[in-house]
């Protein structure tokens, strides 16, 4: 049905490295098997791909086909975003505006100086859509239809310093845990948590004998429940906190953490 035309691959960098093998074989020969079918049929499409990150580290973290990335780009296309843009957002803003009071029949929203500071400094970590949802709020809730940078500032969300809970490469404890899966990241937690479990443990043990003769009711409650202390000294899965292990391999903890997927 595309033959002869155009289509449009969203996320290109999303796509599976299996369909990635056959996307390249249609690129370069407009060759493609129907799924059921066995013969080769050929097309002759142009393709547009587009993504909003960097295709180029995803080559290198073996996530992407560094044969299909040059075979895409062909002719690249830039599109800054939105913080980028300078004076085009108050441009869209009143666009956006203009085209809700033209459907809905009513005064378009205007801004005063001070608010289109404000409005063009904002980051707008959205890009257009949230912009364009701005402009719709504003319009339908706003009785008055000139806002100032006071009204703007209910509207625009407080400015996001923190990204957790995001895994950062490089950040915080100096390793890279990008090229970890996420049973590996779990179960480095449950690990952590075993481990400040028995730290605490330790506390509790020392404060509970102390330097000081245990009392009848104390030593009763570590009678009963002795069999949470038995761990004390084992080793940990871990020696460091967080620290990567030398091979890829899952060990089981003991005890009760017994299963492993």
């Amino acid at each position: 049905m595309t033959d002869g035309g155009t289509i449009f691959l969203d996320e290109i960098a999303e796509m599976p490295l299996g369909t990635q093998a056959r996307l390249l074989r249609v690129l370069e020969n407009g060759e493609f098997i129907r799924v059921g079918s066995s013969k080769v049929q050929k097309t002759d499409v142009r393709v547009v791909a587009a993504t909003n990150v960097n295709l180029l580290d995803r080559v290198q973290a073996g996530k992407f086909r560094e044969d299909l990335y040059y075979r895409l780009n062909t002719v690249p296309i830039t599109v800054p975003p939105l913080r980028e843009r300078g004076d085009d957002i108050y441009l869209l803003f009143r666009k956006f505006t203009a085209d809700f009071s033209e459907k809905h029949r009513v005064k378009p929203i205007s801004l005063t100086p001070d608010a289109v500071r404000l409005l063009t400094r904002f980051r707008f970590p959205g890009n257009i859509r949230q912009l364009k949802n701005l402009a719709e709020q504003i319009s339908v809730l706003e009785l008055e239809r000139e806002v100032d940078a006071a009204r703007l500032t209910t509207y625009l969300p407080a400015v996001q310093t923190s990204l957790l809970p995001a895994l950062l490469p490089g950040h915080g404890t100096g390793n890279d845990f990008s090229s970890y899966s996420e049973r590996d990241i779990l179960y480095r937690l449950l690990f952590d948590m075993r481990r400040d479990m028995t730290d605490l443990k330790k506390v509790v043990l020392e404060l509970a004998t102390g330097n000081r003769p245990a009392t009848t009711d104390t030593q009763e409650l570590l009678r009963q429940n002795s069999h949470l202390f038995n761990n004390l000294n084992e080793p940990a899965p871990y020696p460091a906190r967080m620290a990567p292990p030398k091979t890829t391999a899952i060990t089981c903890p003991p005890a009760r953490l017994r299963r492993c997927g």
